[in-house]
């Protein structure tokens, strides 16, 4: 996430982003059409939603990143999420 936002702020030539979009859920969701969950293609090594909410809330406090935005996630990844912004202190920036 360091890394990513890093290289944005570089190409945008600023020193803040206003909205940083976490486009793709770090795990194994039913996409495009897609209705059922296929335990067998369930991936390892996914980073836990609320390892990658720490690292974003690292950047806010930084003053790197303004708002986390999500697309394309699930509706239990968006409750995961707001759970984690919500014990991170940062559910206001979700």
């Amino acid at each position: 996430v360091r890394s990513a936002c890093e290289a944005s702020l570089r190409r945008l030539n600023t020193d803040r982003i206003d909205l940083m979009q976490i486009h793709w859920p770090d795990r194994y969701v039913p996409a495009f059409g897609m209705t059922t969950f296929h335990h067998d293609q369930k991936r390892e090594g996914d980073v836990p939603i609320y390892e990658t909410a720490e690292a974003l809330k690292t950047l806010i406090d930084e003053g790197k990143i303004r708002y986390i935005g999500l697309s394309n996630e699930s509706t239990l990844g968006v409750c995961e999420w707001v759970k984690a912004c919500e014990e991170l202190g940062i559910a206001d920036k979700l």
